[in-house]
């Protein structure tokens, strides 16, 4: 059951993140609607996690998990446009 709210947190999480005006994954943003998909998908997730551990842990793992994958989808992001400006030969350095 951990890995479903896993796999739900992070498809909602990647769900509101392309549907913000400034992601950098896409060259245009999901529509709105999207954001709201998302939103529902992260209340599964609780659910889920709340099915799975303890109240306290679960809402703390269910946080944690959402800082890291907002702080980390945009870097990856970042990371994808600076793979895409170098030549294919000069990526070890």
């Amino acid at each position: 059951m951990a890995w479903a709210a896993f796999v739900v947190s992070l498809l909602g999480a990647v769900a509101i993140y392309l549907a913000a005006p400034h992601q950098a994954w896409l060259a245009k943003a999901w529509p709105v609607r999207m954001r709201w998909a998302g939103i529902g998908l992260l209340l599964i997730a609780l659910a889920l996690w709340l099915e799975t551990l303890r109240p306290l842990a679960a809402v703390f793992t269910f946080s944690t998990l959402l800082m890291l994958l907002f702080t980390v989808l945009p870097y990856l992001g970042a990371l994808r446009r600076v793979l895409r400006r170098q030549p294919a030969g000069d990526r070890h350095g």
